[in-house]
């Protein structure tokens, strides 16, 4: 599973219960705006994600979010529409209305806010199936998840 998760620090909850939930191989990149964790050791994720803490507040995450989006997809969205790399954009709930005019430009990607984070340490399959579609796709968010 190729992923690309972008939020702001206000999302970490969510996302690094997002995190707990991905398949040993998945790949990709996270990208979160605000002050990084005093030891961001705790943020563990698969080995094949990296994470990018980014400096600045909201009037920041408002110019650069949507500039992240577009940098990640020039580099990993090449080729043409319906090509088989199809990836799965997750995108905070505090960031979501910041980048959400940015996704009409992404086909063939499938894009779905974060779910609220679970109560528990570790959610259960159902969690991925609760994302949010962003944007019509003619693909649901629980088959490109593998539920």
């Amino acid at each position: 599973m190729h992923v690309c998760i972008i939020g702001t620090a206000e999302d970490l909850n969510d996302i690094t219960c997002l995190v707990r939930g991905l398949p040993a191989d998945a790949y990709g990149q996270i990208f979160i705006m605000g002050t990084a964790p005093a030891h961001p050791d705790a943020f563990a994720c698969p080995a094949r994600i990296s994470t990018n803490w980014l400096p600045g507040d909201h009037v920041a995450a408002d110019r650069r979010l949507p500039a992240v989006l577009a940098a990640w997809a020039a580099e990993w969205m090449v080729g043409e529409p319906g090509d088989a790399l199809r990836p799965v954009i997750w995108v905070g709930q505090h960031a979501c209305h910041r980048i959400a005019e940015e996704l009409s430009y992404f086909p063939d990607a499938t894009f779905a806010t974060i779910p609220a984070a679970a109560t528990t340490d570790q959610p259960d399959p159902s969690y991925f199936e609760q994302s949010t579609p962003l944007i019509s796709d003619p693909t649901p968010v629980r088959e490109v998840h593998g539920s």
